[in-house]
């Protein structure tokens, strides 16, 4: 038997390794950042009652796309100690400690410059604020102050996930009217039940990581019924889209039939939550995935064909 030789060792080691590319994009954790382009492009299609500026596309969903990385990045940095107890998060570039803070820090800070200037440029200042704002509510509201301490944390910090609608809207109008604000509500409501959806199928991840998520603090049941809750709460806001002037029935047969949709699929688990198997929850998670993205694809198209 012969010893490997230097470079055929090193050669398995590089193929083993993620390269420095790939750990800077799951660090900051890019399928997290599809909600933006299901929300804010179709609002900027509302607001420009037209297709939008290719420029400010590009800026919208490129600055977006860097700023929403940047949280996710400084979400995985404050989180480390906490990922290496979950299943799920384990992996993660920080847990494993296969990129340095210096490093992580500067890709983040450097991450959420760009996305601001990006954004501010191409569009205007108005959007540029409120990209650093949702940035904020995620890293300060919600990952440093509310998920560590109560099972309301994603109620409140999923304001962050919402203000992408607020971006995209006023990066085309300037301004935040009405419409913009009840596209706000609709992905509010939406965020607690899809998020405890995912909270009830990781549910024994969350305890190990020592988080209060409302599976574990109220059990399944409760946590089932505050889901269908939402549910309505979502269906029923999308309704008031109806009364803008430049949507028409294309619009207002998706919202009836998809919240008709989505709201049975939550009773159906706040009916029978104990004995459902947990995969089922994970079947809604990606129920709500898919009402969301028809809705917001209707407001789109309305908006174009009226």
């Amino acid at each position: 038997m012969t010893a490997a030789s230097p470079s055929s060792t090193q050669q398995n080691e590089s193929v083993d390794q993620p390269s420095k590319l790939a750990e800077i994009i799951a660090l900051c954790k890019p399928r997290v950042i599809e909600l933006l382009i299901t929300t804010a492009l179709p609002a900027m299609f509302l607001a420009s009652r037209d297709y939008p500026e290719p420029l400010r596309i590009f800026g919208v969903l490129v600055g977006g796309t860097l700023a929403a990385g940047s949280s996710n990045a400084i979400n995985s940095i404050l989180e480390k100690d906490t990922d290496t107890q979950m299943n799920r998060t384990r992996n993660r570039p920080m847990a494993q400690n296969r990129l340095s803070l210096t490093f992580a820090w500067s890709i983040a800070i450097l991450s959420q410059i760009l996305a601001f200037v990006i954004v501010s440029l191409t569009c205007n200042f108005i959007a540029g604020a409120f990209t650093l704002l949702a940035s904020f509510v995620y890293v300060v509201i919600y990952t440093i102050w509310l998920k560590p301490r109560t099972d309301q944390n994603i109620v409140i910090g999923g304001a962050a996930g919402a203000l992408p609608v607020i971006i995209g809207y006023s990066a085309v109008s300037g301004n935040v009217p009405w419409q913009a604000l009840v596209m706000f509500a609709i992905v509010f409501f939406w965020t607690p039940a899809h998020f405890w959806a995912l909270a009830i199928f990781h549910e024994d991840d969350y305890r190990r990581g020592g988080f209060p998520m409302m599976p574990i603090t109220h059990g399944r049941k409760k946590t089932s019924k505050a889901m269908l809750f939402y549910a309505i709460a979502t269906a029923g806001t999308s309704f008031f889209l109806i009364f803008d002037r430049d949507l028409g029935l294309i619009f207002a047969l998706t919202a009836v039939v998809l919240g008709a949709w989505f709201c049975a699929e939550a009773f159906v688990l706040a009916k029978k939550a104990e004995a459902l198997h947990r995969g089922t929850f994970m079947r809604f998670f990606h129920i709500s995935n898919g009402y969301l993205a028809l809705l917001f694809i209707a407001i789109a198209i309305d908006a174009v064909v009226k």
